[in-house]
């Protein structure tokens, strides 16, 4: 995937948190939807990306729409010769690769999990993002 300097990194860290406390703060004790939390929020930025893009706006209320209208802003004001998109991609990829990092700590962090690597996770994370690019091809935007 594309590398996004270290210096842009800060635009979208603040945004990508955000949205991993909406994700601990909906799962509460039932860690074992995190597969079905991460589906939805992924769906979320990617769609609202989609609105975004192609229609030219989109709302702006939850954690994720910011997110999703936050990378595209930091993808135009930061794009790079060659860059898929103006560098969407390489961000879209940052800011999710983060949120799968960080979700776990904040559930350590709460006292929900007593370690955050725990080895089914990697698979509820990578049901998500298969699942979420599969929604993507099927289902109308």
């Amino acid at each position: 995937m594309p590398y996004i300097r270290r210096e842009i990194r800060p635009e979208i860290d603040p945004y990508v948190d955000f949205v991993a406390e909406e994700i601990v703060d909906e799962l509460g004790g039932k860690t074992i939807e995190l597969g079905e939390v991460y589906l939805k929020k992924l769906f979320d930025v990617c769609n609202t990306l989609y609105l975004l893009q192609a229609l030219g706006g989109a709302p702006n209320r939850s954690n994720t729409e910011k997110l999703a209208a936050k990378l595209l802003e930091v993808s135009k004001k930061h794009a790079e010769e060659g860059a898929w998109r103006e560098g969407i991609l390489g961000n879209l990829n940052y800011a999710f690769t983060r949120l799968i990092q960080v979700v776990p700590k904040k559930l350590v962090d709460r006292g929900l999990w007593k370690q955050s690597m725990r080895y089914w996770v990697y698979a509820v994370t990578a049901g998500a993002l298969e699942a979420c690019a599969h929604k993507l091809q099927t289902e109308p935007l």
